[in-house]
């Protein structure tokens, strides 16, 4: 649910100086025109961590007509676990979670904390996919619309993460990483010049040519190396100019 400045005021019982005095505290936010907005889903979870608001049990209960009591509900952990006793990959569930109604939640990072009651789920499922059939919508529809709800979810996130020093802008990365190679790039060229006197003069030049040339192979192999992903990106930009 999104609201305005003057809605979330109302609705938390917030004076506009508490609100200012949240907003500096890292209360999410977005900008909408000249204005603030403000996600119901995101200002809940923020309350809860920055420990101004008590937890709601978040135990999902399945949806109405599924007949499934969560106690009776073979209980996955794990994204994945979830995903292998339903018979569908990761990524299926992670958009059926864009479902307000879906009946399971996910864990923290690293963590065996999330909550999938298998039965409710496939229950869930049934019904949900089922409407989908007997109305106007495809299946393809629904899922698009999931994808969307994911899509736009994650780009909150983003944002939020930004605002929060989460995140460093790209061009930031590079100037950084092409100052560190280049660095390193000096004082293995110069390793040669120093050390030459510290080797027999008989054998000093074929030692200074051997040091050489394995640093210039050291330095040709960073050189080609390419970070994880950007070939992909690269390749996407380059079609997408044709």
């Amino acid at each position: 649910m999104k609201l305005t400045r003057a809605q979330l005021r109302k609705r938390m019982r917030w004076t506009p100086a508490r609100l200012t005095e949240l907003l500096a505290d890292g209360l999410p936010w977005h900008r909408e025109g000249k204005g603030k907005s403000f996600f119901a889903d995101e200002i809940v979870p923020w309350l809860v961590n920055a420990g101004l608001a008590k937890p709601r049990d978040e135990t999902p209960r399945p949806p109405a007509g599924s007949q499934v009591d969560p106690d009776d509900c073979t209980i996955a952990t794990t994204k994945s676990d979830a995903a292998q006793l339903l018979g569908v990959t990761t990524r299926t569930v992670s958009d059926w979670q864009a479902y307000a109604d879906f009946p399971g939640r996910p864990g923290r990072k690293g963590r065996r904390d999330a909550y999938y009651p298998i039965e409710a789920i496939q229950a869930w499922r049934e019904n949900t996919f089922a409407k989908a059939e007997d109305g106007n919508d495809t299946p393809e529809l629904v899922r698009a619309r999931a994808e969307q709800l994911a899509e736009s979810t994650r780009g909150r996130r983003l944002k939020n993460d930004a605002l929060e020093g989460k995140l460093l802008p790209a061009d930031l990365v590079e100037r950084s990483a092409a100052e560190l190679t280049g660095r390193i790039r000096t004082r293995l060229e110069a390793i040669p010049d120093e050390t030459e006197m510290m080797f027999p003069v008989d054998l000093r030049l074929d030692i200074k040519t051997e040091l050489e040339n394995k640093i210039y192979a050291i330095l040709l192999e960073m050189s080609q190396w390419t970070p994880p992903g950007l070939d992909y990106a690269t390749q996407e930009e380059t079609a997408g100019a044709r």
